[in-house]
């Protein structure tokens, strides 16, 4: 069987990171430059024993002013991914919340940098704020991200579908199953947006959708009875005697559907559907991070093969195969690389560009 195996391309960044990024660094050195005159004035106070009111009231007004820059940084964001987000109470709320813990962490990593003999206590206590205000941020999203139709009215590139078991929601990217790690890697990275967002448990599926999502809006199925949408691909929320056709109209509007391989009679019965209706060429397989791949990947296989269903898939996985492609008259292919969001949109193009040559 084929193998291609995958290496990123450097590109050209989004437009859209040209701005955000100096945003973001804007925002994150004037939160540790103000944190910087906030200690400093504390210490000042605390030696020389002249009381802790004004100092008090200077920390006020920083926090006013910060407040205040968070918030017009919060409206550029909104403004550059206003197809993404719509503006909701509750998730202006959260996302308030996040940039507090983020300034009470910037002040906390400061004064630990300044030393002391509390320095390892203020440390942790920082790097627990900075976890703590990507959480919060990570709820501000889900309470501000919109619905499907909203983002296909949005959006002028039809949607790619994500179609998986509802149990691989919660599976953690490889890369981010630590955080313990991540923070100590983290320690001389304050500088760069990315310490601040993701110190947290970050899905496989937005690591996923990070790449398939420059093909289009990434959409799915939502979960019966969750609350909030989970970070990755835009839910659509259908009864549940409902699920098949939605399934139905979402392939033939999309120019490509991703599979995340399991265990399920629903994803049998997808699979099926796409062998039914289309050639292969704008299918893929994602093969998701397990200890045991190989024996995720049989029970699939014989899942497939008792079904009935007429799909060609190869029996053994390479060690290092991320997903599984096909041309057109579902001829397989296997993809072997790093599961990072630019290796997953170089495996959509390829697919994308099989299909359309079709």
């Amino acid at each position: 069987m084929e193998m291609i195996e995958i290496k990123p391309r450097m590109r050209f960044p989004d437009p859209r990171n040209l701005v955000q990024v100096p945003l973001a660094l804007l925002m994150i050195c004037s939160a540790l430059v103000v944190s910087a005159r906030v200690v400093e004035n504390y210490r000042q106070a605390w030696t020389g024993g002249t009381g802790l009111m004004a100092p008090t009231i200077m920390l006020v007004r920083w926090m006013m002013f910060l407040s205040s820059t968070w918030g017009v940084f919060l409206l550029g964001l909104w403004l550059l991914h206003r197809s993404t987000y719509k503006v909701t109470p509750i998730g202006v709320v959260w996302a308030f919340s996040a940039g507090w813990h983020w300034f009470m962490a910037s002040i906390a990593l400061v004064a630990w940098q300044a030393g002391g003999s509390a320095a390892i206590v203020v440390g942790l206590f920082g790097f627990s704020m900075v976890a703590a205000g990507a959480n919060r941020f990570r709820k501000a999203l889900q309470c501000l991200v919109r619905d499907v139709d909203d983002v296909l009215t949005l959006n002028l590139n039809p949607p790619v579908l994500y179609l998986r078991s509802f149990v691989s929601d919660d599976i953690v990217h490889p890369e981010f199953e630590n955080p313990e790690r991540q923070l100590q890697r983290g320690v001389f990275k304050l500088l760069r947006p990315t310490f601040w967002i993701y110190q947290r448990e970050l899905t496989f599926e937005e690591v996923l959708c990070q790449g398939i999502g420059a093909l289009g809006p990434v959409v799915a199925i939502g979960r019966p009875g969750e609350e909030l949408p989970q970070l990755g691909a835009f839910r659509k929320y259908v009864p549940d005697d409902r699920w098949r056709d939605e399934v139905h109209h979402l392939v033939d509007t999309s120019t490509l559907v991703a599979m995340l391989v399991g265990h399920t009679r629903g994803l049998v019965w997808e699979l099926g559907e796409l062998s039914r209706k289309c050639d292969g060429s704008r299918v893929l397989l994602i093969i998701p991070p397990t200890a045991d791949p190989q024996s995720l990947w049989e029970g699939f296989h014989r899942l497939i093969e008792d079904s009935g269903r007429a799909v060609p898939l190869p029996v053994t996985l390479n060690e290092n195969a991320v997903a599984i492609g096909f041309r057109p008259g579902w001829i397989p292919v296997m993809f072997a690389g790093k599961r990072s969001a630019s290796v997953y949109r170089e495996i959509g193009e390829w697919a994308m560009r099989r299909s359309s040559a079709h």
